[in-house]
């Protein structure tokens, strides 16, 4: 069918065996649970609608608990994704190289992203994730290109972030978990022009970020409720050659030596009283 409307459960349906569903050409608007009223949970099983090529429209509503790994793999025209608040867990691949999405909206009630869970996906321009984030697995956004990128302290797994465009990227401290330390990562944008970190507090390993082309620094200047105080580490932002404007919050207690030496670009520095 062109549109499938689903208000109930997949209960005894193997995908695995039945792939009713899975690549057609066909299907372009799935809806799933969003029509009903009854209360029940409902679960999408793994590899459901993958490969689904023309489908554009996804339409979930709040009593999908979970979706299954790769449900929407290769779903290379899905459009927009507004995810249900009933969410808590976005698992392996489930979205993974859907080419055309063009918007995430997550709620805050996702704390796990899982691996490759997004990975080779859309022409998304910015994301803003859970602020309930408690873990995002290696590959989760891999491949994306995405260009401003809002993500609060939370462990991220190995090249979760390696093959994208950001620009700007903001990290803040997690209010639900209070997690203020930000993990080691990998990013690998070459791209980044523009940083800002707020209530938490940088890596101490030297020459963390990547930093070629990086021209702003706003360190804890949107101070919010038991701001932690913020050291910067030794060399932390050292040989940042096109470095222009630095700007640093009143919680800013240390800097550690030699973190801004070499930036040779450097015409302002503004500290907060």
């Amino acid at each position: 069918p062109v549109s499938l409307n689903i208000n109930c459960n997949f209960k005894g349906i193997n995908f695995g065996q039945l792939p009713t569903y899975r690549d057609n050409n066909i299907t372009k608007t799935i809806s799933i649970g969003s029509g009903s009223q009854e209360d029940f949970n409902i679960s999408i099983p793994v590899w459901a609608f993958k490969g689904c090529v023309a489908l554009k429209d996804l339409y979930l509503g709040q009593n999908v608990i979970d979706i299954g790994h790769q449900a929407f793999m290769n779903c290379t025209s899905l459009d927009t994704l507004i995810l249900p608040s009933s969410l808590t867990t976005i698992q392996d691949s489930v979205f993974m190289n859907c080419k055309s999405l063009r918007l995430i909206d997550m709620p805050n009630s996702i704390t796990n992203i899982g691996k490759s869970a997004f990975r080779s996906c859309g022409t998304h321009k910015s994301l803003y994730l859970s602020r309930s984030l408690e873990s995002i697995e290696d590959y989760a956004f891999n491949g994306t290109n995405i260009s401003s990128l809002n993500i609060p302290c939370c462990s991220i797994g190995m090249y979760a972030f390696v093959e994208c465009n950001i620009s700007d990227l903001r990290i803040e401290k997690n209010p639900v978990t209070d997690c203020d330390y930000i993990p080691n990562f990998h990013y690998d944008s070459d791209n980044l022009t523009s940083l800002s970190i707020n209530n938490c507090n940088l890596p101490g390993n030297e020459r963390f970020w990547y930093k070629d082309r990086l021209r702003s620094v706003y360190i804890g200047t949107d101070l919010g409720v038991d701001s932690p105080t913020i050291t910067l580490p030794e060399n932390a932002f050292s040989s940042c050659d096109n470095l222009e404007n630095v700007h640093l919050g009143s919680n800013v207690t240390i800097i550690g030596n030699k973190a801004f030496s070499s930036c040779r670009s450097l015409k302002t520095v503004t500290l907060s009283e």
